[in-house]
């Protein structure tokens, strides 16, 4: 079982101020600010959404990760709109998940107009940074994406798409367990419970917060359907797990582009970047190559059938695994092309959201 940080377990060189000082009317808190009963410690990362610090819940006498909208950023009002409904998304798919390898939710709330979530702190770093320090055989590195392929499942099954996970949205603790994080850009599924009116249900997770046409997510680890804007399911998850893993194994993304354009052109081809290992059984590359088709049709009916493909049983000695990557590609090179029918090669799609007024109501 997972534990977070007790009040004595602060980790060593994290400020301990008096609890006694209200936040500043500045875009940054400094250690000892307040947002609600949460005491600011430290800073531990920016994002394009918002802030997350370390802090301590007074109440609960822990050690907390707390997420913070931005009150300031450029695009005004509406930009500040679509943060907080983000975060109510966020918010509500943790709410119905309850998973090791997911990021627990403690708290959701508001002070002095910054909206908050309070979360799981999960000590450890970013699978970017733990892939970084030291060359890991193929067997550890498959085990670390299968534990975030088993948070991602989890979702899944309880109607959520995550739709951005990337290594830097996985983290490694120092016993080896990975947790997946950054549930902002979820999206209900059809498996989903039936919507309500309530802002704080399940119907968050299927209200449309960009135009139609437009992307989300991080290029470079999306699916083809999700870089062209078009409607997405599970298997854009599965995607992007495959793109991270092939990534980790050979030091390359499978799809190599430097923009949206060219990795467009990448996917229409259907062309895998090469593969570099060659101690990798040849079942456990043509799983992530299945996992990788550009036809979300033609990838695994679900994670957790890629999971079972991934698993790393003694097998026969590896002689096919490159032509079977090559025949996979040669088979999605047909279904590609008509992939990249809508993008423009003027410029790479930018992430816009409708400004809903009514949303802020519910939080003064």
């Amino acid at each position: 079982m997972r534990t977070t940080h007790q009040l004595d377990a602060v980790p060593p060189g994290v400020p301990q101020p008096a609890d006694d000082r209200r936040p500043a009317t500045r875009q940054m808190l400094r250690a000892g600010d307040c947002v609600g009963r949460y005491v600011i410690r430290s800073r531990l990362g920016v994002g394009g959404m918002g802030v997350v610090y370390g802090a301590r819940d007074r109440a609960l006498g822990r050690f907390v990760a707390l997420k913070l909208v931005r009150r300031k950023s450029r695009g005004g009002a509406s930009r500040n709109i679509c943060f907080i409904e983000r975060l109510h998304r966020e918010a509500v798919a943790l709410a119905r998940l309850s998973h090791p390898h997911v990021v627990s939710l403690y708290d959701m709330g508001s002070d002095n107009d910054v909206m908050f979530l309070a979360m799981e702190f999960v000590p450890g770093d970013s699978l970017v940074v733990a892939l970084a320090r030291e060359t890991l055989p193929w067997q550890k590195i498959l085990g670390l994406f299968v534990q975030a392929g088993k948070g991602l499942a989890a979702a899944h099954h309880e109607g959520i798409i995550h739709r951005d996970f990337k290594p830097s949205n996985a983290i490694v603790g120092p016993d080896g367990h990975v947790t997946v994080v950054d549930f902002g850009l979820a999206l209900g599924t059809d498996s989903a419970p039936e919507a309500d009116e309530d802002d704080f249900s399940p119907a968050a997770l299927t209200r449309k917060l960009t135009e139609a046409n437009l992307i989300i997510g991080t290029r470079g680890y999306m699916a083809p359907e999700q870089l062209l804007g078009r409607e997405v399911g599970p298997a854009c998850d599965q995607f992007s797990l495959c793109v991270a893993l092939f990534e980790a194994l050979h030091g390359v993304r499978p799809y190599p582009g430097d923009n949206a354009v060219e990795t467009a052109r990448s996917f229409a081809k259907g062309e895998l970047a090469p593969t570099v290992r060659r101690d990798i059984p040849a079942h456990i590359e043509q799983a992530i190559a299945r996992g990788l088709r550009v036809d979300p049709a033609e990838r695994f009916e679900s994670i957790d059938a890629l999971l079972a493909a991934l698993d790393p049983k003694p097998i026969k000695p590896r002689r096919f695994g490159v032509a079977a990557l090559v025949l996979a590609a040669a088979a999605a090179s047909a279904a590609g092309t008509a992939w990249v029918g809508g993008l423009s090669d003027s410029a790479e799609p930018q992430m816009t959201c409708k400004a809903n007024p009514s949303a802020v109501r519910h939080h003064p």
